[in-house]
């Protein structure tokens, strides 16, 4: 889909000699450093919400949404990034739509969660390379050829297979909280096609469309805080710490890196967007969970068995390392496969052209 820029040039061309060049830059920027930005941020996010976690900071019993809001406070950061269009040019009513389908997601997964567990999410989650794969075959026309669906499906197995090995000794969840994550993650995707629809066919600017996200969210959650009844700080959050035997400082400390990793993976995440599409930043989320099994062996193996790469069970040993792999496999293959589609789809475009202009 060609879309014509001619609003975002003139309003580049206003602005100062500085904000023009960062402009340039950040929507230019090569796209393996925006990859590598992209899925470290990621696994930054994954390793600041166990450490949360952990140290009881994440509202596991009390749901009082903390990371939720540090969620939507880096996507509001990404909104401040020069962009082409300034904030009160962009359509602020037309980014309602896919702000509130995220909203709808993230309370739907947040409850979800509380019902069902952590780790029933785990595997559920994964299910958003589905959505996003269904969801932008029917409401944005893409079409993928064979190789590009195999690869997609060796990304699903490798995640489906490290979801499995964590949730192997998990409790049964209820009926009800599968249904919400279930929901939530459909919801997640549909925000996602959304914005990849916004972002090419009405011109908003992909770092625009991640802070107009964020303020809306910030907004909800300022609600959600002023109005729940049973809001104590002392109970709700400083007690649960203390009880995981740590302190309100140390779990700040990870909120502000887990803040941080938000800005860097919503940047690179809408940037993306607009460059390979929904499905193709998706897919490239595989590369995290790939990675990220090393990683986390590396950091927690000797406390905790789960995180381990090489576990006492030979199947989990198996499926653990077939999922890293599978993971950062498929998404090679993704992209390499794409490449070949695209050229393969120029050139056929292209012999359309000359056969149009002969037959004249």
């Amino acid at each position: 889909m060609t879309v014509s820029q001619p609003e975002g040039k003139e309003t580049g061309e206003n602005l100062s000699s500085i904000s023009a060049r960062f402009v340039r830059f950040i929507e230019n920027i090569n796209f393996w450093p925006l990859i590598t930005i992209f899925v470290g941020s990621a696994i930054l996010q994954n390793l600041c919400l166990d450490q949360i976690r952990n140290n009881g900071g994440g509202g596991k019993d009390t749901v009082h949404l903390l990371t939720f809001a540090a969620n939507a406070l880096g996507n509001l950061l990404v909104g401040f990034l020069p962009a082409r269009k300034p904030w009160f040019k962009c359509h602020w009513r037309r980014a309602l739509i896919p702000s509130a389908v995220d909203l709808v997601s993230q309370v739907l997964i947040q409850f979800g969660v509380v019902l069902a567990g952590a780790q029933i999410f785990t595997i559920l989650y994964n299910s958003c390379i589905v959505w996003s794969v269904v969801l932008a075959f029917v409401f944005l026309k893409t079409r993928f050829s064979w190789w590009q669906i195999a690869a997609i499906t060796v990304v699903i197995v490798g995640v489906g297979m490290k979801s499995f090995v964590n949730t192997a000794s998990g409790s049964n969840s209820l009926i009800l909280g599968t249904i919400l994550i279930l929901c939530g993650c459909l919801m997640h995707s549909l925000t996602n096609i959304i914005n990849e629809y916004y972002i090419k066919r009405y011109d908003f600017p992909p770092t625009r469309l991640a802070g107009f996200t964020g303020l809306y969210s910030i907004i909800a959650y300022a609600v959600y805080f002023i109005a729940w009844s049973s809001w104590r700080i002392q109970e709700q959050i400083v007690d649960e710490i203390h009880a995981n035997d740590s302190t309100v400082s140390w779990v700040a400390l990870w909120y502000f890196l887990f803040t941080l990793a938000n800005f860097l993976h919503a940047a690179g995440f809408f940037l993306l967007l607009s460059r390979i599409g929904n499905v193709g930043t998706a897919i490239t989320k595989g590369l995290k969970t790939g990675t990220y099994v090393f990683i986390s062996h590396a950091i927690y193996c000797s406390s905790n068995d789960k995180y381990c790469v090489f576990p006492l069970d030979r199947w989990q040993r198996t499926l653990t390392l077939l999922s890293a792999i599978l993971s950062i496999a498929g998404v090679i293959a993704y992209g390499y496969s794409t490449k070949k589609y695209n050229q393969a789809k120029a050139e056929k475009e292209k012999s359309k052209i000359v056969d149009d202009g002969q037959g004249v």
